[in-house]
């Protein structure tokens, strides 16, 4: 089946971090003898539109920003697929025998405790003596079979969460008429010592200078995450899409003092054009 739109599992990250509407990785289909080759060149999305999430995972606090849409991808049939896009930039080489296997370059847009400026819009003060948690790239591996997809990731430099995350999901999507495509997602996040201690665990220092008790969050699965998106084609080449992602967290995440929102909701709306 031949789909219109782009496939990603993945964990809802926050803010742009929603985009992360945006917390799974790339996904690649299986393609069968039978099927057309895979077309090459130039594709993607460009466009525009508005997400609203938790400031940050855990938290009972919302914003709501507008944000930019880009989606670029060059296909070669003997090189794979080279894409950009809201999760980073990845290589996926070549599939054999139904697999898939890629490189990734990706951002981790971590956590603040309150707005530092136009550039960092989404800080929260109920985190306030906490310190901020850095943004920081994260370079890894994908692995994808049919439906299925696994990202492996570790954080690069000493100034975010330094840690170790692995997502895997499963998504399916249809083509529900010429205009319309539909696809639904569930999938999971692991996580090291590392980052459960920088986004969940409260030092006693912590303790100290903010509202939460003393925690320590160990590694294990912190969330499990559903999401729906439906693209619709207006005319020509522009499409209006909606995704809506629901994290749950699960564990040490949980159960830490600076989540009072075990489960929340990300949106996006926006309008996009596309072109090959």
């Amino acid at each position: 089946m031949t789909r219109t739109f782009n496939k990603r599992p993945r964990h809802l990250a926050a803010g742009i971090t929603a985009l992360s509407l945006l917390c799974v990785a790339d996904m690649a289909a299986a393609q069968s003898a039978d099927e057309p080759a895979t077309a090459t060149g130039w594709s993607g999305s460009l466009g525009i539109g508005t997400v609203s999430a938790a400031t940050y995972l855990g938290s009972p606090n919302r914003r709501t920003i507008g944000v930019p849409f880009v989606e670029l991808a060059y296909t070669s049939e003997s090189m794979g697929r080279f894409q950009l896009g809201q999760q980073g930039a990845a290589w996926i080489f070549p599939e054999v025998a139904g697999f898939t296997v890629g490189v990734q370059l990706a951002g981790d847009p971590g956590r603040y405790e309150r707005k530092h400026d136009d550039l960092i819009p989404y800080g929260d003060a109920r985190l306030e003596g906490m310190s901020d948690v850095k943004s920081s790239a994260e370079a890894g591996v994908l692995v994808g079979y049919g439906p299925v997809s696994l990202s492996v990731r570790q954080s690069l430099g000493s100034k975010g969460h330094e840690g170790l995350v692995a997502d895997v999901g499963v998504e399916h999507g249809v083509q529900i008429n010429d205009r319309l495509a539909m696809s639904v997602g569930v999938g999971a996040r692991w996580a090291d010592d590392d980052y459960m201690k920088s986004f969940f665990g409260v030092t006693e220092a912590q303790a100290q200078a903010s509202r939460f008790d003393a925690y320590t969050a160990g590694k294990g699965i912190n969330s499990a995450e559903a999401s729906a998106m439906a693209e619709y084609r207006v005319k020509g080449a522009w499409y209006m899409m909606a995704r809506v992602n629901y994290s749950q967290l699960l564990g040490d995440a949980k159960d830490s003092p600076i989540s009072e929102e075990n489960g929340s909701a990300t949106g996006f709306l926006g309008v996009t054009r596309k072109f090959d």
